[in-house]
């Protein structure tokens, strides 16, 4: 499966999904460079049920911007394919993204945004504000996240290799079945 990005800086992403980079010479003979791989953890749970949230809540409309701005900044854009503030108040109107406010200004601590179809989860972007490192706000919003989602069967993320939420990913239950994202990244001179 391809997936084409092309964003304002003249940059064209592709990621192709695969168990080895078999398209590697294709896309660099093609002027191509290799970015990136991030590799598929998975999760299976058999029995639970969708609870409600204890430490967050559900975002609003007027926080989509504030999470792009969060997302940016603690994420790989290209890589991870960072969402636009209309496709996060996608995900807000589906009930797609849980926040934790700070209590004293109400700006947003951390966010978790997901897909969900029937009993399988994707997990997309978990992300903490950088103005707020060192504190255990997401590890509080990893409990709601899992809570809201408790009757979910099969959950799927994807992580670049040597990130330390991989450890948090793999004690919750996430383990890596294989897969990779393989993101090739081509530049456009500009004039």
């Amino acid at each position: 499966m391809l997936w084409f990005h092309l964003r304002a800086y003249d940059t064209l992403n592709v990621d192709y999904l695969g168990h080895n980079d078999d398209m590697k010479e294709v896309y660099e003979a093609s002027g191509f460079e290799y970015h990136i791989a991030l590799s598929r953890m998975t999760r299976f749970c058999n029995d639970g049920t969708d609870g409600e949230l204890e430490y967050g809540e559900y975002a609003k409309n007027e926080d989509a911007e504030e999470i792009r701005d969060i997302l940016e900044q603690s994420m790989d854009i290209m890589a991870d394919q960072v969402p636009g503030v209309s496709e996060i108040k996608d995900y807000i109107v589906e009930k797609k993204v849980i926040v934790i406010r700070d209590e004293e200004n109400g700006s947003i601590i951390s966010c978790i945004l997901w897909t969900r179809l029937g009993k399988g989860m994707e997990w997309k972007y978990w992300a903490l504000n950088p103005a707020y490192k060192g504190t255990m706000h997401s590890i509080n919003l990893l409990d709601d996240f899992l809570r809201v989602n408790g009757g979910v069967k099969r959950s799927t993320l994807f992580v670049r290799d040597r990130n330390p939420a991989s450890a948090i990913y793999q004690k919750i239950g996430f383990r890596y079945d294989g897969l990779k994202d393989y993101v090739y990244c081509f530049r456009r001179e500009r004039a």
